[in-house]
């Protein structure tokens, strides 16, 4: 009842923000190393243009859309993570995506969330991370990843979720912005890689994004 009312009122301003609380978990199993297991929370505050993700000890900011943020415990330093990274030609460490290709099943009607209709959909991600190292040698890792993407037709931008993906393991899915077709409130993925030269040194990451709540919340 109590949130069937919030959704009625965030529906009925549409100059109203809204703060969503996430959970994730995730699941990483590497070849002769222990499987490894994590758990975490944040909330997006999100007003028009402008967002916050609140986690446990990092405050990350943006007043213009994602197009760059701020962490708060570095004001004025501006970071752009919604761009593909740009190694320089002197950098110890470099990767670049290659051979990268995307598709995107057709969405289905999905079941209710907070009293809204909501889609469903997968994406598909097929691409090679190409490492420099020190100029030394280069290495090849092959990636597929496949998500489960549950979204609702909230009035609030996408953008504070696809950063919050690009700080971890949804890093590639939050580069895209043609892959999501809602809000997201609930995403489930299976990330598999593998050495172009070693096909059975294989990683396997398994992580779930799950919007738990929402309330109005304003910048102003």
């Amino acid at each position: 009842m109590f949130a069937t009312l919030v959704m009625a009122l965030f529906f009925g301003n549409a100059q109203a923000g809204i703060r969503v609380t996430f959970e994730q978990q995730n699941l990483s199993v590497q070849s002769g190393k222990p499987a490894q297991k994590g758990k975490s929370s944040y909330q997006a505050e999100i007003d028009g243009g402008s967002f916050r993700l609140v986690g446990k000890h990092v405050i990350e900011s943006s007043d213009d859309d994602g197009a760059s943020t701020m962490f708060d415990s570095q004001p004025g330093v501006r970071n752009k993570p919604l761009l593909p990274e740009a190694p320089g030609l002197t950098d110890p460490i470099a990767g670049t995506v290659e051979d990268q290709h995307i598709v995107i099943g057709k969405p289905v009607a999905g079941p209710q969330w907070q009293g809204q209709a909501t889609r469903v959909y997968t994406v598909d991600m097929d691409y090679t991370v190409v490492a420099r190292i020190a100029w030394l040698f280069k290495r090849r890792s092959v990636h597929h990843d496949h998500y489960d993407v549950t979204v609702a037709d909230l009035d609030a931008s996408t953008a504070a979720v696809r950063v919050a993906l690009t700080r971890g393991y949804g890093r590639n899915l939050g580069l895209h912005p043609e892959a999501f077709l809602g809000f997201p409130i609930k995403i489930i993925a299976h990330l598999s890689t593998h050495e172009a030269a070693d096909e059975a040194a294989e990683s396997l990451t398994d992580f779930q994004l799950d919007a738990i709540g929402i309330t109005p919340w304003s910048s102003l």
